[in-house]
């Protein structure tokens, strides 16, 4: 295959790890048919501006929301229960919610400058005093105590807000957890199989990102970190999680400042998301687009562009060959993923929200899409 064009390579080989992906884990495959399945919205809860999906491998099936509200809820998937049980602790916004599947904990990162861990036994139950502003359920979950990780024990002078997650394994049952902060940093803390430690800070004052690092991305097949900053239009591959500053821009072609340009955003990365095989990325801009990259050669294959306000959520459907994107302007777009054209339609459009679709998850096992609103909604979208 190496005779062909490396824009043509990479589209072959990510339709090929996509078969192999629905081969292998035996999950549904959709087409670009969406239909909304439930609404699951919550009155007053504001802004959600985090989901996840919870799979133990043991029946256990969850839906987690976190917002500006501070409450964090979760529903019971199998059977689909509309009722949320509810879990206090955080005092600011929920900006993050990330599973770790083998410890069997949700964590979830908040404006407070804190994470907090969740144990599943604890989110199949509900909290015991649900009714209390800080509350505790014995194990330290909404207290200062083992579960939780805070601002304190890190480089920080003064809190600073979190607003990204993310997992990366060692495939031993330890690990790193990333985190994106307010004030730019991306900073990490490890995980040796028994206790939590502070690792450092990757971005230290000497780099030039200022602003809130807002997602983040574990990229296995280029074993890099991708993140998105609000003031940058290039997302940023890390290298190594134990030396600071080993990054990289994903591209800085010839042409670059010039906007609307072919190499670049015009404005701010808010949102990206990898496919299954860690080596294709999807980037949301301010600038209203998406932008489909190959990591390995910073070549950019596609730039999509439907939206009329800030692409603010993606997530790439890793049963399928197909992104969803979720914007200011209330909408999802549904996108083909092996495009190499510029020019490419989505193949969908997603309405029924009213505000900004801040946050998505995709549901392999039950072909299911869930995404939430500045508005307090949670939707689930069934695929066909």
């Amino acid at each position: 295959m190496s005779w062909l064009p490396a824009q043509i390579q990479a589209v072959l080989l990510l339709a090929l790890a996509t078969w192999t992906f629905q081969r292998v884990h035996g999950v549904a495959v959709c087409g670009s048919s969406f239909t909304a399945e439930s609404d699951l919205s919550i009155a007053d809860a504001g802004n959600v501006r985090a989901l996840a999906y919870i799979d133990d491998g043991n029946g256990t099936n969850l839906l987690v929301a976190g917002g500006e509200d501070t409450i964090m809820r979760v529903w019971t998937l199998s059977p689909l229960s509309t009722t949320p049980r509810e879990y206090k602790g955080h005092h600011e916004t929920i900006w993050a919610l990330e599973w770790i599947s083998e410890l069997d904990v949700l964590a979830s990162g908040c404006g407070d400058g804190t994470i907090h861990l969740w144990p599943t036994s604890v989110l199949t139950v509900s909290q015991p005093c649900t009714g209390v502003a800080d509350c505790c359920d014995g194990s330290g979950l909404g207290c200062r105590g083992e579960h939780v990780l805070g601002w304190r024990l890190t480089d920080l002078t003064k809190r600073r807000q979190i607003h990204s997650l993310e997992w990366v394994s060692n495939g031993d049952g330890t690990g790193t957890l990333v985190s994106g902060w307010g004030d730019g940093g991306v900073r990490t803390w490890t995980y040796d199989g028994s206790a939590w430690a502070f690792g450092l800070d990757l971005q230290p004052d000497e780099y030039d990102q200022k602003d809130r690092t807002y997602d983040m991305v574990w990229m296995s097949g280029q074993s890099v970190l991708a993140t998105a900053s609000e003031d940058w239009p290039f997302p940023r591959l890390w290298s190594s999680l134990n030396d600071t500053g080993q990054f990289d821009y994903l591209t800085k072609q010839p042409g670059e400042g010039v906007c609307p340009g072919s190499w670049e955003h015009c404005d701010a990365v808010l949102a990206i998301d990898a496919d299954a095989t860690g080596t294709m990325l999807a980037s949301g801009s301010r600038d209203n687009t998406i932008i489909l990259w190959d990591a390995a050669t910073k070549a950019k294959y596609a730039q999509l562009t439907s939206h009329t306000d800030y692409v603010t959520s993606l997530v790439w459907l890793h049963s399928d060959d197909k992104i969803a994107s979720g914007s200011a302007d209330s909408t999802i777009q549904i996108w083909d993923a092996t495009v190499t054209s510029d020019t490419s339609s989505s193949d969908a459009t997603l309405t029924g929200h009213s505000g900004s679709v801040n946050a998505m998850v995709w549901i392999p096992e039950h072909a299911l899409l869930a995404s939430a609103d500045s508005d307090g909604n949670v939707k689930l979208w069934t695929c066909s």
